[in-house]
């Protein structure tokens, strides 16, 4: 599939409730500053030069689906899953108007339960631009086995990451390279690691066993 080439600080918020509305909820009714219209340059350029090409794609932590629906559109199966029910929402009302086919569930990623009742099987590809920089260290350990689930031998995964001294916007917690490594490592080879736009950095992985 791959051609030539190779958030808020203590997200425990992110299972606070404020009535009915999760943080996340709140955020995406109220003001959603990080949820950006137009898709990451990296991600064009993968996709717009077949570097990446056509396949099952999941946009984890999609927001209001602006990635997910770009994807859509350039020929891929894709799939948006976010824990705020009111991002889902919007992005299904974006989808209607723009590509039917594109489907968008409510889940919590970290919980494998919660994401294996909305999807089911293995995904060519999947993104992650705006969820694991998010969440607590502790809780990144809750975050592979659910990306192990959603992926076997030869899936694509991309990662965007706030380095720990970028000065990430909105609170969002940073993430060592070290780290990065450590984790994926034992699955997944990262195949490029590079400084990409908005001070992120993003890491191309593929997965090396099956599930």
């Amino acid at each position: 599939m791959l051609g030539n080439t190779v958030g808020v600080n203590n997200l425990s918020s992110r299972r606070v409730s404020m009535g009915r509305l999760t943080w996340w909820d709140f955020a995406y009714r109220i003001y959603a500053p990080w949820d950006n219209e137009e898709p990451p340059d990296e991600l064009i350029e993968l996709v717009e030069e077949e570097r990446i090409r056509p396949g099952r794609a999941l946009d984890v932590g999609c927001g209001t689906g602006n990635y997910t629906l770009f994807l859509a559109s350039k020929g891929f199966e894709a799939v948006g899953v976010d824990i705020s029910s009111a991002a889902i929402k919007k992005a299904r009302v974006k989808a209607a108007k723009r590509n039917p086919n594109c489907l968008f569930y409510t889940a919590d990623f970290l919980d494998a339960k919660s994401l294996g009742s909305v999807v089911e099987g293995a995904f060519d590809l999947v993104m992650d631009y705006g969820c694991f920089h998010s969440i607590t260290r502790q809780d990144r350990n809750r975050y592979l086995p659910s990306l192990k689930a959603v992926t076997r031998q030869g899936s694509l995964y991309l990662l965007w990451s706030f380095h720990p001294g970028s000065g990430a916007p909105f609170g969002w917690f940073g993430v060592d390279p070290r780290e990065v490594r450590e984790l994926f490592s034992q699955d997944f080879q990262i195949l490029d690691e590079r400084t990409a736009t908005r001070g992120k950095i993003l890491y191309i992985m593929e997965r090396k066993s099956g599930i």
